[in-house]
């Protein structure tokens, strides 16, 4: 990027929080010094929950309704039916690019790349709590909004039920989310234990217009 004051190439050195939530570039120019805060383009909205509570579901309705862009992250875990959402299905583990989160589950990984969100403007990543954490940690050059999902263990097992994951698997997996869960505070949670259409809505009020903390009341 160039210098707001001389024109020259200036270095992203940091970032910090603004008002609007909405993270700021710190950038100086490497001839006149000067240094400017610049808000980044893109937005990456991290979906952050346990298996079965609706994230891929909600991911791709968002994306219908809005034309945002998906980041599907690669996995090396085989497709659990042949039209799997959600992911794009690999042989084996690429470092190759700039990796933005990674994580192991199982023994099979799930990563994205940086060329995945860059220039797309609004992005929906399904992502987990480790995942998210790194992705923070990583990205400074877009606005990240993490959103935690949460529903009833019962609507999640039967979900989880009908995709075809067995009852031990499916306790493992809730009590592996559960603790990891805990481990990261989203910055809003919201039940999908609602409808669809009230979970998209309360998406889009945060999207929107940024207000804190809320939360999809059961019906």
């Amino acid at each position: 990027m160039r210098c707001k004051r001389c024109g020259k190439l200036s270095m992203v050195i940091g970032s910090q929080q603004a008002v609007d939530n909405k993270h700021e570039q710190i950038t100086v120019c490497m001839l006149c010094g000067y240094i400017s805060m610049l808000k980044p383009d893109d937005t990456i909205i991290c979906l952050v929950g346990g298996s079965g509570t609706g994230k891929t579901t909600l991911a791709y309705t968002l994306q219908q309704e809005h034309g945002v862009n998906v980041i599907e992250s690669y996995t090396t875990r085989p497709p659990r039916h042949r039209d799997e959402m959600g992911h794009t299905f690999v042989n084996q583990f690429s470092d190759e690019g700039e990796i933005i989160a990674h994580n192991i589950y199982n023994g099979h990984h799930y990563w994205a790349t940086a060329d995945q969100y860059r220039g797309k403007g609004v992005s929906i990543y399904v992502i987990d709590p480790p995942g998210a954490k790194m992705l923070k940690e990583t990205v400074s050059d877009a606005n990240i909004i993490t959103i935690g999902l949460w529903c009833s263990y019962k609507t999640r097992e039967l979900r989880m039920l009908a995709r075809g994951n067995t009852r031990e698997e499916i306790e493992e997996r809730i009590r592996y989310d559960s603790e990891q869960m805990r481990m990261f505070p989203c910055d809003y949670m919201l039940s999908t234990d609602c409808t669809l259409g009230e979970t998209v809505e309360m998406v889009e009020k945060i999207f929107f217009t940024q207000q804190p903390n809320e939360v999809c009341v059961n019906h």
